[in-house]
């Protein structure tokens, strides 16, 4: 919460959009990394191991695909029903 309000507050316009729109991107990168790796571990992981272990690389792409979308509304969903990141641990 700091960094937002002294770009805000205490440097220029333009510095303020620059170093928010950093920061925003940041935090993209970080919530896609999680999106990614969580899909790509349950493909690898839990579908290639579990359910099909003849599966070929081309299907375990789309699992990835179908399972990127599943684990991306399943935070959605978490984001916006959980009212404090305390009560994710």
């Amino acid at each position: 919460m700091v960094l937002p309000l002294v770009l805000q507050y205490l440097t220029p316009t333009w510095v303020s959009f620059i170093g928010l729109g950093a920061v925003s991107a940041a935090v993209m990168s970080s919530a896609d990394s999680s999106v990614l790796g969580a899909s790509s571990m349950f493909a690898r992981n839990v579908y290639r191991l579990v359910f099909r272990p003849n599966a070929s690389e081309q299907e375990i792409m789309w699992v990835m695909r179908v399972a990127i979308f599943v684990v991306g509304a399943l935070s959605t969903v978490m984001a916006l029903t959980i009212p404090t990141i305390y009560g994710l641990w």
